[in-house]
């Protein structure tokens, strides 16, 4: 293999591994960008060393190889988190299967498919954009209110905000502890917690989203 044949392979595996990295529109970026240049990279100088020293086979061979460490290294991330790294794990697999586009020397093919998961990462971002306000998440405050009267003004809100009550609790001492937990939409969320700090008696809240 040329020397500057290899060195742009790999570099337009850099960058195509970047670019996907960065756009992911999703919450949870437990895996870092390093871990999908990596990723890349083997795949890259792996196929292709294998395709130019050896034959086609034997590349896929290799390909098969990869396809199954990422099956165990995704399955580990999955079982820790299941929801929240699956979208990071099925971006990994992309740039594992887009390395090997580029270890087999299909150039365009490879920034073909990462310009087309590129554009459906926009089209999802701007679809959750859209839906944003329609969605409700789950929330968990702990609030410190100071007589019975500053409770029932709190359940009085609630009832108002129509918010769906999932789990409360209440811890009586020298004070008032009451934990919520509940299903909302951000706004709604916002405007309740706005509420709270109106309403007198209630102290400290914290909040924690679910």
């Amino acid at each position: 293999m040329p020397i500057l044949e290899f060195i742009i392979t790999c570099f337009l595996g850099v960058i195509l591994s970047i670019a996907l990295a960065v756009s992911r529109p999703v919450k949870d970026k437990s895996l870092n960008i390093e871990v999908y240049i990596w990723m890349m990279l083997s795949a890259v100088l792996l196929v292709s060393l294998v395709s130019h020293l050896g034959s086609l086979d034997n590349a896929l061979l290799v390909s098969g190889i990869l396809f199954v460490g990422i099956g165990i290294f995704s399955g580990v991330l999955l079982i820790k988190s299941p929801v929240l790294q699956a979208q990071s794990v099925i971006l990994l697999w992309l740039v594992v299967v887009i390395g090997i586009c580029i270890g087999l020397g299909h150039l365009l093919l490879s920034i073909l498919i990462t310009l087309i998961i590129l554009c459906i990462f926009l089209a999802l971002e701007g679809f959750r954009w859209t839906i944003q306000p329609y969605i409700k998440e789950g929330y968990l405050i702990a609030i410190e209110i100071s007589n019975m009267k500053s409770l029932d003004a709190v359940d009085s809100v609630m009832r108002k905000l129509k918010l769906e009550l999932i789990k409360k609790e209440i811890v009586k001492t020298d004070r008032i502890h009451l934990e919520l937990t509940y299903f909302s939409t951000a706004a709604t969320h916002k405007v309740f917690l706005r509420k709270l700090c109106s309403l007198k008696g209630v102290g400290e809240i914290i909040r924690i989203t679910l």
